[in-house]
């Protein structure tokens, strides 16, 4: 090896650290942003008369379960979600919680609906999933009337054999159970939890230790600050241990407060059109590069290798449904299953050829990654997925790597005229797909390394695939909300 092309390696691995260490900074950056953001929202509905827990039945996702427990029908109408009762037995609608409602801090339920018929109504309520539930009769539901507020702490409690009971402090499974004769339509429905008057959001906010040292119940809506420098995982795992003590309280990342606080005294921004926006945006430029592409080639193959994850990276960065695969994420992902198709048939370049298979003894190469995660599932004692989600992920872990290597890698490697370069931007490009889980973007780095070099070297598609499912699912058995890895998500669903 030479003087020089000891340097080159030299300089190659010190950008690949360089990178890593960015890639780090932007995960942690990232994630604390996404944590403000949600600390905003909730300080933000405290202040203005609602709380966390707030439902609108628009969709079945809003629903536990995504349906209606007992004989009733639903229906999508005008934007809302219709419930008709088909049976005189009593039918339950399921709240979803995305953490255990304090019922001391918002003890009043707002609910607004309307009904073609008188309706019984009643609340079950668990404080735990393993608790006992405790049941509440409400007021007799009028024909047309619109919105009721009830006191839960005033209500009269029992449990299933119709004992008296305390007042639940905390709900951690919450529904509204409905009788009504045959026939009965429910109608825009809508309920939040609320302070019976202005929540004072606390004026001192305290550290994680000191929070954690009270004792409950704390005064007003508690706000908890987070030390400086944390990594992405730490700080939702401190998020959780904060919150598991009082779900109301809000988590602000250190640095955070003073945007936090002014922001909870005005109304909330909504940038949903702003989305839009950019979706369109995206979706015309992938049009103008496939109808008009440039004329070099090598240009027009870096622009269509960029291009191609753009969406991905979209949904990565948060502009894609925060908890479920809803209409942008299934937007971004068609404009990244189109533009790929395009690319390939309509432009073809002289890209070098690619196969399924490569010689079995080359093969141990890209089985290093998942070597490693078997190792690491080993010592944490992990478990294994269900067949179903093996299934599922295998193909989108091909698919995953069909476009990353055989649309992005290629285009990079003909247009870039550097393997070494293709190399690091083609896993780049995979770290930030899995923004902003800090610890995931680092793994996948490592792997999109190993993975493309080997790749542009062999042509070999499926093996590359096959380690990335088997490393994937070996990982997300020991994905813990506690530890290094918090879990697999990416986007706004990390930050839940």
């Amino acid at each position: 090896m030479t003087h020089a092309t000891s340097l080159r390696w030299i300089a190659l691995a010190l950008l690949t650290l360089v990178i890593a260490i960015g890639l780090a900074w932007l995960g942690n950056t990232l994630t604390a942003s996404g944590l403000a953001g949600q600390a905003q929202i909730e300080a933000n509905a405290w202040q203005h008369g609602s709380s966390p827990w707030h439902w609108q039945l628009q969709h079945t996702r809003d629903l536990v379960a995504g349906r209606v427990f007992g004989p009733a029908q639903l229906l999508h109408k005008d934007g809302h979600l219709e419930v008709i009762i088909q049976s005189r037995q009593e039918i339950e609608l399921g709240l979803p919680l995305s953490r255990p409602a304090n019922l001391l801090a918002a003890p009043v339920l707002v609910l607004s609906m309307h009904s073609n018929h008188r309706l019984h109504l009643r609340l079950i309520v668990r404080e735990s999933l393993r608790a006992a539930a405790r049941f509440a009769y409400l007021p007799n539901w009028l024909p047309g009337l619109s919105k009721q507020h009830y006191n839960l702490g005033k209500l009269p409690w029992t449990d299933a054999s119709g004992r008296p009971v305390q007042p639940p402090h905390r709900a951690a499974m919450f529904r509204l159970a409905v009788h009504a004769l045959p026939g009965s339509r429910l109608q825009s429905i809508a309920a939040k939890l609320r302070a019976p008057g202005m929540a004072r959001i606390a004026t001192t906010p305290s550290g994680v230790q000191a929070f954690l040292a009270r004792h409950p119940p704390y005064p007003g809506i508690p706000v908890v600050i987070l030390p400086e420098g944390l990594q992405s995982s730490t700080m939702l795992a401190l998020r959780v241990q904060v919150q598991s003590r009082d779900s109301a309280a809000i988590v602000v990342p250190a640095g955070q407060a003073k945007r936090v606080y002014e922001s909870s005294r005005r109304k909330p921004i909504y940038t949903r059109f702003l989305t839009w926006i950019l979706i369109v945006s995206t979706g015309l430029g992938m049009l103008m590069v496939t109808r008009f592409p440039p004329k070099r080639l090598p240009q027009r193959a870096v622009l269509e290798a960029l291009l191609a994850f753009l969406p991905i990276l979209l949904i990565a960065f948060g502009f894609g449904s925060a908890h479920n695969f809803g209409m942008k994420t299934g937007v971004l992902s068609a404009l990244t299953l189109a533009f790929a198709l395009a690319i390939s048939l309509r432009h073809p370049l002289q890209l070098a050829s690619w196969q399924w298979l490569a010689p079995a003894r080359t093969w141990w190469i890209p089985a290093l990654a998942p070597g490693a995660a078997l190792v690491l599932f080993a010592y944490f004692h992990g478990h294994l997925p269900s067949p179903g989600d093996t299934a599922r992920y295998t193909l989108w872990a091909l698919l995953q790597q069909a476009l990353l290597q055989v649309v992005v890698a290629r285009r990079l490697a003909y247009g870039l005229g550097n393997p070494h370069a293709a190399v690091l931007l083609t896993a780049t490009i995979f770290a930030l797909m899995h923004a902003p889980n800090t610890s995931l973007m680092l793994l996948t780095f490592l792997a999109g390394l190993l993975w493309t070099g080997w790749f542009l070297r062999q042509r070999a598609l499926l093996p590359v695939a096959i380690a990335h499912a088997v490393g994937a699912l070996l990982l997300l058995g020991i994905a813990s909300q506690q530890g290094w890895l918090h879990s697999l998500a990416i986007g706004a669903r990390y930050l839940r």
